[in-house]
Parts: C-alpha cells; structure tokens; sequence
C-alpha cells in the first residue's frame, strides 16, 4: 500500500523512507542557532525590528504595496554563516511570507535587501494612505 508523503508530496510504499525527508540532529551550529532564536535577545530586537518598519513588510513598501500580516523578521545574511551579525540593525529587515520565502531562497538579493534597510521609511502617515493590501500575491 502507498502513502502519500507529507514532505515531497507524492505516494511511496508504506514505511519507505524519503529522501526529502529533513536529516535528524544538526550538530552543534544548529544547536547554536536554534538556541538563539529562543532568546529573550532575539524576541526583544525581533519586536524593535518590526516596530521600526511599522509593523509592515519592507520589501511590499518597496513595490507600492501595504502588506502587515504574516510578517517575519529575515537575517539578510544568514545566521549558519554570519552569526556575529543576529543581532545587527542593519542586517534584519521584517517581510511578508511570500517575500520572506522568496529571500530564502535566493530570489531577492542580499545586496537589495541590504538597499532597503538603508532606505529612509516614509512617514508613517503617508504609508497608511495609500490602500492596505493583506495578502501578497507570491
């Protein structure tokens, strides 16, 4: 009998393994950064973070759009390689789901992430003027 596979989503024989499936442990680094992320430190400047974006996705300012659900503060450069900088202003920017997976993945660029954080916000009153979207289209 086959069993539809919650990680890649097609069907395998009963008790076969999948190779999608994620590998158990993940040594020490992991540790360090799953550690991390439970901090009172990461939860109080992930709080800052979105408090200085205004609570809405930067990357959706950027295109003209008003997204403020599903938000998510993103490392721009990871914590598995650059863990000096959790902590850093300037390397944590808040996005939406569908922006946050689209830097996960390589689509938005570290370098135009990094842009954006640089970028002055506009005032909150003329953000809030303009019609508020609540999902992103990604």
């Amino acid at each position: 009998m086959k069993k539809s596979c919650k990680f890649c989503g097609r069907a395998h024989p009963a008790g076969a393994a999948c190779s999608s499936r994620p590998k158990a442990g993940g040594g020490r680094a992991n540790t360090r950064i799953r550690s991390f992320r439970n901090s009172y430190a990461w939860q109080r400047k992930r709080a800052e973070i979105q408090g200085r974006d205004h609570y809405m996705c930067r990357a959706c300012i950027q295109e003209g759009r008003i997204t403020y659900t599903g938000l998510g503060v993103h490392h721009i450069e990871p914590l598995s390689e650059r863990f000096d900088l959790r902590l850093s202003d300037s390397n944590l920017i808040s996005l939406c789901d569908g922006h946050h997976k689209a830097a996960g993945n390589g689509d938005l660029s570290r370098r135009s992430l990094a842009d954006i954080v640089k970028q002055d916000i506009p005032p909150r009153a003329s953000i809030l003027s303009k019609k508020p979207v609540r999902q992103h289209p990604l």
